[in-house]
């Protein structure tokens, strides 16, 4: 990391150490390990403020993943195979955006191989056709992952869902092979009257993305 205004470099982590001037100098901010070339009092908040955001980075790069190109091929397989098991006559599929079928059903399956691997478990490849249930069970929780290829999308679930409820819903955002975990919330969070809302096709529940819970804070 690089200090705008003088351009010493400095480590994260490292202490910023007062050190006061010598006589007709300016008073410096510097680490243990690196000192301001250029004696600069305003190093301080630069470093702290350059600090913070590297900080923050780091912290959403622990909830993003690539998908490897085996895990890619695993999301088109098992994605494809549910899709054309929900075309079944005795299947009702009922969505609330305008994606196409196959393409949703595809990017829902890579971002539930995305939170498996970021939590190291096994993901559900089954391909039965279901209405609703779970997608994982996490430290004990019961999940459903919901996949969004927006990039400010909100957390969405159809009326129906109510009835059978999973304790925890995540969201994540990307399109295969590149997701992130945006946030999650409790199920009695989302099945709220107040949530209900219509988006275009017909209502259900939608958690604005203020609501969610930081991934940080996960259960």
């Amino acid at each position: 990391m690089i200090c705008r205004v003088c351009e010493t470099p400095w480590k994260l982590g490292k202490p910023l150490l007062y050190h006061p001037a010598e006589e007709g100098q300016k008073n410096s901010w510097h680490c243990n390990e690196y000192k301001c070339s250029q004696g600069c009092e305003e190093c301080r908040d630069d470093f702290i403020a350059i600090g913070a955001e590297q900080e923050k980075e780091e912290k959403k790069r622990e909830w993003a993943i690539v998908l490897s190109k085996g895990d890619e091929k695993l999301a088109v397989h098992y994605g494809t195979m549910r899709n054309q098991n929900g075309k079944l006559p005795t299947v009702t599929n009922k969505i609330m955006g305008d994606q196409d079928p196959l393409e949703g059903d595809i990017n829902s399956m890579g971002g539930e191989i995305a939170v498996a691997r970021i939590f190291k478990i096994h993901p559900d490849l089954s391909t039965e056709p279901r209405r609703g249930g779970p997608d994982n069970i996490i430290n004990g929780k019961v999940v459903d992952v919901k996949t969004t290829t927006y990039e400010n999308g909100r957390l969405l679930a159809i009326l129906d869902k109510k009835k059978d409820p999973c304790e925890i819903y995540i969201l994540v955002r990307g399109t295969l092979p590149n997701y992130e975990l945006s946030g999650w919330c409790y199920g009695e969070e989302l099945f709220r009257e107040g949530n209900i809302k219509n988006l275009g096709h017909g209502p259900g529940y939608v958690l604005e993305n203020h609501k969610l819970r930081s991934m940080e804070e996960f259960c």
